[in-house]
């Protein structure tokens, strides 16, 4: 796979990553067989021939590295008479995990490949509880530089008007020698305290997150995917009963 991979980018690398110094991509089981690069991966009626087995890609200029994700498991013959895979059994690396090619943090020739989410984005379906908890994660498959500057309010609505907590500054702590751990094939991730919904609010309570300033390692600039000309991210509802 990691052959077939290199091979790949060799020929396919303004694909993958247009002119961009910096990026990560992933290269599926799919495009690597159409070229003819990886031949079917399956032992009886055992297949590995399935979405969750691709390369991962990341490009620090004129480094790469490569990381290997299979997934195997029951096949079954497809309308052209192929074995696939049905359900996904084995993984690897880590057994047990099947991995999916994620574009928040793997975004190949697009922009962005920062991640920003709340965990959870959402607790709880029913209102039995003061407090909801969630911690805000930072991921990147590239990098973070440590001038960031997010913050968080807290707001609810009365009938058509938010109600909301003043804008508070949100702190990550990100670690050290972070273009070592890039090339190893890990993802860099900071994490924020957690985060805790307010004593005097009721009912469906909502994260608002304003990402202020946000970038890579190589200065590439977090965007909204859902929404590039907006800088804020909304989270919840949290349930909460404080009567």
């Amino acid at each position: 796979m990691l052959a077939a991979a290199k091979l790949y980018n060799d020929s396919y690398s303004e694909d993958l990553f247009g002119h961009k110094e910096v990026g990560c991509a992933y290269i599926s089981y799919s495009q690597m067989n159409k070229k003819d690069l990886l031949k079917d991966i399956q032992l009886n009626d055992i297949s590995c021939n399935s979405g969750s087995t691709f390369v991962r890609v990341v490009k620090i200029k004129d480094k790469y590295s490569y990381s290997f994700f299979l997934g195997c498991g029951q096949s079954k013959k497809n309308a052209s008479g192929e074995l696939e895979t049905s359900k996904v059994t084995i993984s690897l690396p880590e057994k047990g995990k099947e991995y999916e090619m994620d574009s928040s943090y793997c975004s190949g020739v697009k922009e962005n490949n920062l991640s920003v989410v709340a965990n959870p984005d959402k607790k709880g379906s029913t209102y039995d509880k003061k407090k909801r908890k969630a911690a805000l994660v930072i991921t990147s498959a590239t990098g973070i530089n440590n001038q960031i500057d997010i913050q968080k309010s807290w707001y609810y609505m009365n009938g058509e008007e938010k109600v909301r907590t003043n804008f508070e500054n949100v702190n990550f702590k990100v670690i050290g020698n972070q273009e070592k751990k890039i090339l190893d094939g890990e993802l860099i991730s900071s994490t924020s305290n957690e985060i805790t919904t307010p004593d005097n609010y009721n009912g469906d309570v909502y994260l608002e997150v304003r990402v202020n300033q946000l970038s890579n390692l190589y200065g590439e600039k977090w965007k909204n995917e859902d929404d590039p000309t907006s800088n804020i991210l909304t989270f919840g509802p949290y349930k909460v009963d404080n009567t």
